[in-house]
């Protein structure tokens, strides 16, 4: 009778909690501290000519100062990072700290792609200042050569990004919403500026970070060089919600780091730990629980991938 009415009530508690799921925090595919070291990143540099792709310059050391949490990396106008990113999807967000020194139109934040200097191939999305829509308002400016897509997405002009203080950027592109009636082959963008949603109802090119993507901190094949600090660079390959823009502004890499699932693969640069923002652990919990309390043994969590 005893053992009855345990299962009786392990079998309640279940079908109780599995009508409850919770979700994974979102995980960025590729994320980047800057607490002393480059994460697998490399500094880059390039001449006057332009355009002209940023190369490889061991000559430079890289600059750390203070950052928003722990270190950060500093760029003084004379270099940039690539960072070893792979392809990113049609879906992604991207989130990162930045403190500005100076502001130049065009010149990039961060700028993510492949094939730059190739005028059918070109796909890229950077992220820059506008001084049309206010002189520091935050713009996405992407490219499809192929889908002849070359869309700006802007923040509204009251919302500037000053000199020599910390702002939290991120864009969130969903590519199931359409916005080709605006513009050709252009899917949905967000900005968030410090965790608010600044703009809704953007477009960027469709399909911009599929392929052999390549990823620049402060340096394109063709404007200035940003001078800029930068920290907690955070890129997934989902899109998130307005919360989890919130979870990535406000959780530093390191706090994340000893809680990376073990069995998540990385990237063979070690740079990023390549886990998807996936997984249900309601179930798993509730029978891990029913194991434990019959006494039949344990039940090992694994995110599901996606």
């Amino acid at each position: 009778m005893k053992m009855k009415k345990i299962l009786g009530a392990v079998a309640t508690l279940s079908m109780v909690c599995l009508t409850v799921s919770t979700a994974f925090a979102a995980t960025p595919v590729y994320q980047y501290g800057f607490d002393g070291d480059l994460g697998g990143a490399t500094v880059v540099t390039r001449s006057d000519a332009t355009p002209e792709m940023p190369a490889a310059d061991s000559s430079v050391a890289p600059q750390y100062v203070e950052g928003k949490y722990g270190q950060a990396i500093n760029l003084d106008g004379t270099y940039g990072l690539q960072l070893p990113v792979k392809e990113i999807g049609k879906d992604y967000t991207i989130s990162f700290w930045v403190k500005p020194a100076r502001f130049s139109d065009f010149s990039p934040f961060l700028v993510l792609g492949s094939n730059f200097l190739d005028d059918t191939k070109a796909n890229w999305v950077s992220i820059t200042k506008s001084s049309w829509v206010g002189d520091t308002s935050p713009t996405v400016w992407s490219r499809n050569a192929a889908l002849a897509a070359w869309p700006w997405c802007d923040a509204t002009d009251a919302e500037m990004i000053p000199k020599d203080e910390w702002t939290h950027i991120a864009i969130v592109v969903d590519s199931s919403v359409d916005t080709s009636a605006d513009e050709a082959n252009t899917v949905g963008c967000s900005i968030y500026v410090n965790g608010e949603l600044k703009k809704e109802g953007g477009h960027v090119a469709a399909d911009a970070l599929v392929g052999d993507v390549m990823a620049f901190v402060g340096i394109n094949p063709w404007d200035p060089v940003q001078k800029e600090v930068v920290d907690e660079i955070k890129i997934y390959n989902t899109v998130l919600t307005a919360d989890e823009v919130k979870d990535a502004m406000n959780t530093p890499i390191a706090d994340t780091a000893a809680t990376t699932d073990t069995a998540a693969t990385t990237t063979d640069t070690a740079a990023s730990t390549d886990v998807p923002k996936t997984g249900v652990v309601s179930s798993a919990i509730i029978f891990g629980l029913g194991a434990a309390v019959l006494g039949t043994g344990s039940v090992a969590l694994k995110r599901k991938e996606k």
